[in-house]
């Protein structure tokens, strides 16, 4: 659909000047309607859906990605734990750390965080001290502590496996240590809901380790500095399947049960038809079959 603009040179006033000729009565609609209910009609939407609808006209494209910068605004997801959720970004970054598990599928999935589950940050031992040392200037504290003694937690730190073991990529990457942090204070202007925070230390690129050692296909979602990928969305947010990847749990039926009261079809084999993304074949992550959230321009957000 093509649409039209006046031209600077006609005597037009300024608030004539780019008001589109032909447009139809769901584009205008959506131009005027209260953004609530905007809101309401876009998140009904799927993302495949979303995206199919910004391709109809440049008009409903704007709208669509004004509502993709809010609806998928990772500052404002992670403002729930953070003062400053961009430095936190930032530190990401420096320490090498992602985010994963139920709030990186929280995250995609257009909801809120949950209150009651963990932001969970995964990192390699180099990474720790100063992801430590920021969480607390933030204001958190380690549950073994109150927060003074980081001189004795790096020293625990080095008591950890060797760097040779840790850049080791021939080995299963493996966790060798977990981190529990809370907050009580309430982060600014939010509900005195406590915070909880944990660092997951492991042996091997986190993403790696994310792929190759989480129990399903729908917990596998990463969320970096610089992008928030599904490897598999279809099944998780659409079809709302999660297929088992590890068998050698001891006892799957909690975390089975887990995700059976949030909505998710647990599946232990795979059924004679499903989605290419489930296919027997190479996947990397990054590939054409996931869908990426870019984290552009002081971590806003870009849907691609």
């Amino acid at each position: 659909m093509s649409h039209q603009v006046q031209s600077p040179r006609e005597s037009v006033s300024h608030e004539q000047l780019w008001i589109p000729r032909g447009i139809s009565e769901f584009e205008r609609w959506l131009i005027d309607v209260d953004l609530e209910v905007k809101f309401v009609l876009l998140t009904s939407l799927s993302p495949i859906d979303l995206h199919r609808l910004s391709l109809t006209s440049s008009i409903l494209y704007s709208q669509v990605a004004h509502y993709r910068s809010i609806a998928w605004s990772l500052s404002r997801f992670l403002g729930n734990w953070f003062d400053t959720p961009d430095d936190f970004m930032r530190m990401l970054e420096w320490t090498g750390g992602v985010i994963s598990g139920s709030q990186a599928i929280r995250f995609m999935s257009r909801l809120k965080p949950s209150p009651r589950s963990d932001l969970d940050i995964f990192l390699r031992v180099a990474g720790l001290p100063e992801m430590f040392r920021w969480l607390v200037a933030e204001g958190y504290q380690a549950k073994w502590t109150n927060g003074r003694y980081i001189d004795k937690f790096v020293k625990r730190i080095i008591q950890l496996p060797s760097l040779r073991l840790i850049g080791d990529t021939r080995s299963k990457p493996s966790m060798i240590a977990v981190y529990d942090f809370h907050r009580n204070s309430p982060v600014r202007g939010k509900q005195a809901l406590p915070s909880k925070v944990q660092l997951v230390v492991i042996t091997s690129d986190p993403i790696r380790f994310i792929i190759r050692d989480f129990h399903s296909t729908a917990v596998m979602n990463i969320i970096t500095s610089r992008e928030a990928i599904s490897v598999f969305p279809v099944s998780t947010f659409l079809q709302k399947h999660t297929v088992v990847a590890r068998s050698n749990d001891a006892d799957p039926k909690p975390w089975m049960r887990k995700y059976e009261r949030r909505g998710y079809n647990v599946l232990q084999t795979l059924p004679a038809t499903v989605h290419e993304e489930l296919r027997e074949g190479v996947r990397y992550v990054g590939d054409r079959m996931c869908w990426s959230v870019a984290v552009i321009r002081r971590f806003q957000i870009k849907c691609v």
